[in-house]
């Protein structure tokens, strides 16, 4: 029962794959790669629910010819295998270079089924077999002829689609692609899973026949624990490629709101300045590109406000301390700044206003708002969390 609702499971996620690439298959008609694709995830999806044993029992019982589902299995499989490579060689090269290949690959196929189907019909297999067909019947040489020629000629596509997939991903010329290079190596990974139901069946079916009967049971069990792999496999390979940059751009807005986040407790210290400036354009309260291009816009018109009040001597302390505390280069700029936007703005919570110039503290910052952006969040850091910060100010007041 758990076998079957494996194998049926993991046919109907393949079925869905193929209704959705089907979409797409009605708008680029003449593309000879989603027509692999398309054909690989169908032929496939049809394996998978065939070889659940109620859909063997009901095929045949329905036709009356016993054990018909696993030649059934043996031929979607063939199929499958040399579909497979030859989307590989589609992704690979163009479609008048891949031809030759492809070529010997469609003669190949039915000329694999043609020969399965005769050695299975030459059989004699009276007792249906749900789970071992390939085993039990072993000891007949037409069996035995059917099941390795099925296994080598699924263990050879699956093989070879591994191979290649997996040696293109350290090529040159994928290097500008990295989603493409993790489909890929998906493709590969997927190749290698399926290709060990095929190697095992070999080698149980040797080892059976030469009295060795160890291996049957990891043969049974390999089936379930291939399928479900190989349709997280496939379902992650078909999904990379498509949707690995979108996943970049969440990480990116993501990345934005935590940036957000940091700024926003020095932010809402600081717009005692002048409350007048926050503004949030409609519908962008969601946006965290323009949330903090304008808190990094605010930040700097409030520092202009402060910077008449910034003490020489605090600078001086808050340096001389912070890189006693191990700070160097830009974070201890940041440190010395956040210090002085903290004492300024206790003077001006105090009252105190001046119409100096601007007497420094930080160093300028130049034009690009990413680098403004990385100053201000070092600057909102020290300014929240620094114990230097703190300390400095204090022995000042």
């Amino acid at each position: 029962m758990l076998r079957s609702v494996v194998y049926i499971a993991c046919a109907v996620a393949m079925t869905a794959w193929f209704l959705y690439k089907l979409r797409h298959l009605r708008s680029r008609w003449e593309s000879p790669r989603l027509w692999a694709l398309c054909a690989a995830i169908l032929s496939t999806a049809a394996t998978l629910g065939l070889a659940a044993p109620s859909n063997v029992l009901w095929v045949d019982h329905t036709t009356g010819i016993p054990n018909l589902a696993t030649l059934l299995v043996a031929a979607c499989q063939t199929v499958s295998g040399g579909v497979y490579l030859t989307l590989a060689l589609l992704w690979r090269h163009p479609f008048r270079e891949a031809w030759p290949l492809v070529r010997w690959i469609v003669l190949s196929c039915p000329l694999c089924i043609v020969t399965l189907s005769v050695l299975f019909f030459a059989s004699s297999i009276p007792v249906e077999r749900t789970e071992d067909f390939n085993l039990y019947y072993a000891d007949q040489p037409t069996v035995a002829a059917f099941s390795l020629l099925w296994l080598s000629w699924v263990l050879a596509g699956h093989a070879t689609l591994a191979y290649w997939c997996l040696r293109w991903t350290r090529e040159p010329d994928y290097a500008g692609f990295p989603w493409l290079r993790r489909g890929l190596r998906l493709y590969g990974a997927y190749g290698v899973d399926v290709a060990l139901f095929p190697l095992v069946g070999i080698l149980a079916i040797v080892a059976h026949l030469t009295g060795v009967a160890e291996l049957d049971g990891l043969y049974k069990a390999t089936g379930p624990v291939v399928a479900p792999v190989g349709v997280l496999l496939v379902t992650a390979a078909l999904t990379l490629p498509a949707f690995g940059p979108k996943l970049e751009e969440v990480g990116a807005w993501t990345f934005r709101w935590r940036l957000y986040l940091r700024l926003r407790p020095m932010h809402r210290e600081l717009v005692k300045v002048a409350p007048e400036l926050v503004y949030t354009a409609p519908g962008r309260r969601f946006d965290p590109y323009h949330r903090t291009r304008r808190m990094v816009l605010e930040l700097s018109d409030w520092r202009w406000s402060l910077a008449p009040l910034f003490d020489p001597e605090l600078a001086e302390l808050a340096e001389r301390w912070g890189h006693r505390a191990g700070y160097r280069g830009e974070a201890l700029a940041a440190m010395v700044e956040a210090a002085q936007l903290r004492h300024a703005l206790q003077a001006w919570t105090r009252g105190e206003r001046s119409t100096a110039g601007d007497h420094g503290g930080g160093e300028a910052r130049d034009g690009a708002f990413t680098t403004e952006l990385t100053w201000w969040v070092q600057v909102a850091d020290a300014f929240c969390r620094c114990p230097v910060v703190g300390a400095a100010v204090a022995a000042r007041v």
